[in-house]
């Protein structure tokens, strides 16, 4: 709480957990986010919210863990980035490169794929209110920040390294 009240942003964890039972396992997560945002506004008002997210079911520490790391459908991916956008600052999308079995995943997976269609999709729908950091030049256009930010550090094999003309920042993250 200390370093939340000093800090010029603030930036929560927002994995998707599943137990593999719930039939909608993006609704829970739907209510996870606003609670959290609504807690962060209530108590360090005027802070910037980014929340780091994953395509990925985030089980680690749930057993049975039999979610951990699957991919989540485009439908299911789009969800959670409506869900961030209307609740938060901009997010944070990484990804470690590793599928359900702990195997290299590639950036030509089709999972992958699946994941990067729908995010490419969510860009495109709020393009005008995506921003990217002053300076940055997606292509031949600079483009200047207006809302919504969205970052990524993305594992997989092969990713390219520049989705600037997607309005996706590259971010190292440590």
């Amino acid at each position: 709480m200390p370093a939340a009240e000093v800090s010029d942003a603030l930036f929560p964890s927002m994995y998707t957990h599943t137990d593999g039972s719930s039939a909608d396992p993006i609704a829970q997560y739907e209510k996870d986010v606003k609670l959290t945002a609504d807690y962060i506004r209530t108590n360090f008002p005027g802070k910037k919210i980014y929340a780091y997210i994953w395509p990925q079911f985030y089980n680690l520490h749930m057993s049975p863990n039999d979610s951990y790391q699957k991919f989540m459908t485009g439908e299911q991916w789009t969800r959670v980035l409506e869900v961030c956008y209307a609740n938060f600052d901009g997010v944070i999308l990484w990804c470690h490169g590793k599928g359900p079995d702990d195997e290299a995943v590639a950036w030509s997976d089709s999972r992958v794929q699946e994941v990067y269609a729908a995010t490419k999709n969510f860009v495109s729908k709020y393009y005008d209110n995506i921003a990217v950091a002053a300076g940055a030049t997606g292509g031949d256009v600079e483009i200047v920040p207006t809302e919504f930010e969205v970052f990524a550090d993305l594992g997989f094999n092969n990713t390219p390294r520049n989705l600037l003309k997607y309005g996706i920042q590259p971010i190292n993250l440590i």
